[in-house]
C-alpha cells in the first residue's frame, strides 16, 4: 500500500506545482487542497499524521497543498489531548510532520467511538466520549488560535446549530481557562517549556458546518 501511494503521489506532483492553480490572466492562487486526516478504518491514507507529512512532503505543492485536522479522526485513530499537556504534545507532533503553517483549519466533533477504536462516528459537543473539556484543550492551544474551526457534528440529524456553535464558544473559553493555569505553573524539569509557551496569541473562530455521521 505504501509503495502504490508513493507511485500515485508521484504521478499528481505535476498538477500540485506551485503556479499551476493560477488564473489564465496569472491572479492568486485558488483555494488550496485540505488533506483531512483518517479515523484509521480499513486500507485508509493519512490514518497518522507522519503519512500526511509523507503525502506533502512528495506532492511538494507548496501552499496549494495542506492538513485539515479532525477532532473526532484524531480521537478514534488513538491521540488523547484531553489536557493542555498531551494537546500541547499533538501540536508538537503535528509541526514536526507536516509543519504547522501546512494546518489550514480544524473539523470540531465530539465522538460516538472510544479512544483508538477506529470508526468515523461523530457527534455533537458534549455528548460523545471525548467531551468539551477535552476538545476546549486542543481548540484553546496558542498555537491553534488563528485556525478556522469548522463543526461537523450531527445536530438534531440536518448539521450544526446555533446552540452547537454556542457549546464550541464554550468549550474554547474553558479551555482557555486551562491554559492559562497551565501557563502559570512552573515547569516539571530543568529547561522544559510550559506547555504552548512558544505560541502566538492570536483569536479563533468557530462556524458550523456540514452534517457528517459516518453511520
Amino acid at each position: 500500500m505504501v509503495w502504490a501511494l508513493r507511485r500515485a503521489l508521484d504521478a499528481a506532483r505535476d498538477p500540485l506545482e506551485p503556479g499551476r492553480g493560477r488564473g489564465a490572466a496569472g491572479g492568486p492562487e485558488r483555494c488550496p487542497i485540505l488533506l483531512e486526516n483518517a479515523a484509521g478504518a480499513g486500507g485508509t491514507v493519512g490514518r497518522d499524521l507522519e503519512e500526511l507529512g509523507e503525502i506533502l512532503s512528495r506532492a511538494r505543492a507548496g501552499a496549494a497543498l495542506g492538513v485539515c485536522l479532525d477532532t473526532q479522526h484524531l480521537w478514534a485513530s488513538g491521540v488523547d489531548f484531553g489536557t493542555p499537556q498531551t494537546a500541547d504534545a499533538v501540536v508538537a507532533r503535528v509541526d514536526a510532520t507536516v509543519g504547522l503553517a501546512a494546518l489550514g483549519c480544524l473539523h470540531l466533533n465530539d465522538s460516538k467511538v472510544p479512544l483508538g477504536a477506529n470508526r468515523d462516528r461523530h457527534a455533537n459537543l458534549g455528548e460523545g466520549l471525548i467531551g468539551a473539556a477535552a476538545l476546549g484543550c486542543l481548540l484553546a492551544h496558542p498555537a491553534l488560535q488563528d485556525r478556522p474551526a469548522i463543526l461537523e457534528v450531527p445536530g438534531a440529524g440536518h448539521g450544526p446549530r446555533a446552540e452547537d456553535v454556542a457549546a464550541a464558544r464554550r468549550a474554547l473559553a474553558a479551555g482557555r481557562r486551562r491554559w492559562a493555569v497551565a501557563a502559570n505553573r512552573p515547569a516539571t524539569a530543568a529547561g522544559r517549556r510550559r506547555p504552548g509557551a512558544r505560541a502566538s496569541q492570536n483569536s479563533a473562530g468557530v462556524a458550523g458546518g456540514e452534517a457528517r455521521d459516518a453511520g
